[in-house]
């Protein structure tokens, strides 16, 4: 498990979510393909989690609830990449909070975007 939660890095466990969900390998795709890709994820999962969630069950429940979906697509496994995802949930729930739903959805799509090209 230790071994496990030091080799999955946030890219590598967000390559694996697009696999399963039948996106293939997203880096591999064009640029345009890829920017596509990411709004329409972050777009998402931020209405979901941050629009739908976290007005009525709070910031600490939303993050939680979208960690815990990152981590039962990854393999099940608590790893060093989902707390990482945690904390991304957090701070994007703050964003949300503080400057509005349009302003979390902007960072997480630049986030992952950058997580796809760097």
């Amino acid at each position: 498990l230790l071994q496990h939660a030091l080799t999955l890095e946030p890219a590598a466990c967000l390559d694996q979510i697009h696999r399963l969900a039948g996106l293939g390998d997203v880096a591999a795709r064009n640029t345009g393909e890829r920017l596509t890709l990411v709004t329409v994820v972050s777009l998402g999962e931020d209405m979901l989690f941050r629009g739908a969630v976290q007005p009525r069950l709070g910031l600490v429940a939303g993050a939680v609830l979208s960690a815990l979906l990152t981590v039962y697509t990854c393999d099940g496994l608590p790893t060093l990449g989902q707390a990482y995802i945690l904390v991304l949930a957090l701070l994007f729930g703050l964003i949300r909070s503080g400057l509005g739903l349009t302003a979390s959805m902007t960072t997480h799509a630049t986030y992952n975007l950058m997580t796809l090209t760097l």
